[in-house]
């Protein structure tokens, strides 16, 4: 026998020992992480906890001058989004199978979509569609949100914005017909139901979602280029103008006062 195989016949018995010893050390880590881990918690547990713990909160609720919060905003309904966008459902087209969660150029679809909101910060399934239901919305703790609400979703991050749009301090209201071809052509066609509600101004106020006046993929107001001035008529002739008397209200009292006019 060569002193090789004599070595590796005595080696063997000891390489086995330490496999063993190496499999019981990792199996009682395995053992001792399992007993330290906290506990699975379950979609309704998180939202329950996520409750209480905005309960015993401490934190700026950013109120406003008259020391308001966003809870205490007037109540409020919102013009529907959905009946406004051309591809919904979006499971006309997507799945919710298949996830292509690449940040690329969109080559195949959506082909007229610019994307540059957060700077570059964020990608469409990072913050806002789930993949997996593309019919709604999702928040940033992976719950539904409808498109109908979507200022929910823009008031995650755009805070300060939603308190001002709920107070009527930011966007716009609708007026009292959302869709502009019910809108009476004449007086004689105005609804007596509907001369208390032209604006908006009394009852209930609708609102107009962010997605109203700010494109979801690139928010950021364009700047645009105004209507040109109407023409000047020509042929008109300034009217003479009579004087005005004494502009400041003073001059006019202290000749009251003393007899004068």
């Amino acid at each position: 026998m060569t002193p090789a195989a004599v070595s590796c016949r005595i080696s063997a018995p000891w390489l086995a020992a330490l496999l063993l010893m190496f499999l019981a050390c990792a199996a009682q880590s395995i053992a001792l992480a399992a007993d330290q881990a906290p506990p699975r918690q379950t979609v309704q547990d998180a939202n329950k906890a996520f409750k209480e713990l905005m309960k015993a909160g401490h934190a700026a609720k950013g109120l406003t001058t008259r020391g308001q919060s966003l809870a205490d905003a007037p109540p409020f309904t919102v013009l529907p989004r959905k009946s406004a966008m051309d591809k919904f459902p979006c499971t006309n087209c997507h799945d919710n199978v298949f996830v292509d969660r690449r940040v690329r150029q969109l080559k195949d679809e959506h082909q007229t979509l610019v994307f540059d909101h957060g700077g570059g910060r964020f990608w469409c399934y990072d913050a806002c569609h789930n993949g997996k239901d593309m019919n709604h919305l999702v928040s940033l703790r992976r719950t539904p949100i409808d498109y109908n609400r979507s200022y929910r979703l823009c008031g995650q991050c755009h805070f300060e914005r939603e308190k001002d749009w709920a107070f009527g301090g930011h966007g716009r209201r609708a007026g009292a017909w959302p869709q502009p071809a019910k809108v009476p052509l004449t007086h004689s066609q105005l609804l007596v139901k509907d001369r208390d509600t032209i604006g908006k101004w009394q009852g209930v106020r609708v609102l107009l979602n962010c997605t109203a006046c700010h494109d979801p993929h690139s928010p950021a107001i364009k700047s645009y280029v105004p209507s040109p001035p109407p023409p000047v008529r020509t042929g008109l002739e300034r009217g003479k103008s009579e004087p005005l008397g004494d502009a400041d209200i003073w001059v006019r009292l202290q000749r009251e006062n003393k007899g004068g006019k």
